[in-house]
């Protein structure tokens, strides 16, 4: 029981993982591109509402992000 609920929350995970992010360039301009082209270092923006794409630090703002389905805690 506790490994198909694993699985199932795994699968959750994955179905909502965002196939694309949004490059932020430093003259300030983004651009739409799949995960595969996001190296470290690089910046990309999330506007409020979205799912974040990548992990990393927030630097510009205040956020707060639901964790639910990595830690299986009852959400916030």
């Amino acid at each position: 029981h506790v490994l198909k609920k694993a699985a199932r929350g795994l699968d959750r995970l994955i179905e909502k993982t965002p196939k694309m992010a949004r490059k932020l360039f430093i003259d300030g301009h983004t651009e739409e591109v799949v995960l595969d082209k996001i190296k470290e270092g690089d910046s990309v923006r999330v506007t409020a509402g979205e799912l974040m794409p990548v992990d990393g630090v927030v630097y510009s703002g205040d956020c707060d992000v639901d964790e639910s389905l990595i830690t299986a805690d009852a959400k916030p």
